[in-house]
């Protein structure tokens, strides 16, 4: 609905591509002020176009590393700088390797829980004082393998049901 968002900060994890831009594009068409985070600025800068093209106003598009605290630290830093206010921050970044489960290594592992679920954990912990000044919302985009997990998707399975019980704690 156009204007439902207006005045509102809303803040999208992998917000260059797929659903995350996605959800981008719908805020804008309602009136948000989009902040759409990526590791790429090649994909940032088309989303950026993408999202502004639906109205609303221009997002701002930070390219950070999301599997580290400081990259998530730099993103909590332009926000409160920039707009002093988060009102919704939803974490859609994070992709996770699939394959025979014998053969993943540890290090396509740790990858996928660096980004969805550290990354999650993180950018909610930096966010919560400004979500709870504005009587924010936390958005948390987990897929289905939470629930139903298959042979080769151990890795995104496992990750995603990590986030669900998150999600719930929260």
């Amino acid at each position: 609905m156009p204007g439902e968002f207006q005045g509102k900060v809303v803040v999208i994890t992998g917000g260059s591509r797929g659903i995350g831009r996605e959800i981008a594009v719908d805020f804008a068409k309602a009136g948000a002020q989009t902040v759409i985070v990526s590791s790429s600025e090649t994909n940032l800068a088309a989303a950026s176009k993408t999202v502004a093209a639906a109205g609303g106003p221009a997002p701002v598009a930070i390219a950070v590393n999301l599997k580290t605290l400081d990259g998530c630290q730099q993103v909590l830093k332009h926000v409160e700088d920039k707009f002093k206010r988060c009102d919704i921050l939803v974490n859609s970044a994070g992709a996770t390797k699939a394959g025979n489960f014998v053969d993943l290594p540890d290090d396509a592992w740790m990858d996928g829980y660096a980004l969805k679920f550290f990354g999650c954990v993180r950018m909610c912990r930096l966010f919560w004082p400004l979500l709870k000044t504005a009587q924010g919302h936390v958005v948390n985009i987990i897929g289905g393998a939470a629930r139903t997990p298959g042979a080769d998707f151990t890795i995104g399975g496992s990750v995603n049901a990590a986030m669900g019980n998150f999600s719930k704690s929260l």
